[in-house]
């Protein structure tokens, strides 16, 4: 599926100190909000939609669980 960018708005300081904390642990923002938009997606849109978009994509994020 064609992959798209979003923004949000968080206070530097605060997006500073979590990408320190994370790149202890290895982790990276990026991937972390990818996860989390992956259990909004799976937790608000009806399963005949998720099943529906994953048959036309099997390459899609939330089929690599």
């Amino acid at each position: 599926m064609k992959q798209t960018t979003i923004q949000v708005r968080y206070d530097s300081e605060q997006l500073e100190a979590l990408r320190i904390f994370l790149a202890q642990k290895n982790l990276s923002i990026e991937a972390e909000l990818g996860r989390q938009l992956d259990a909004l997606f799976e937790k608000h849109v009806p399963k005949q939609v998720q099943e529906f978009l994953l048959s036309r994509s099997p390459k899609t994020r939330t089929s690599e669980k």
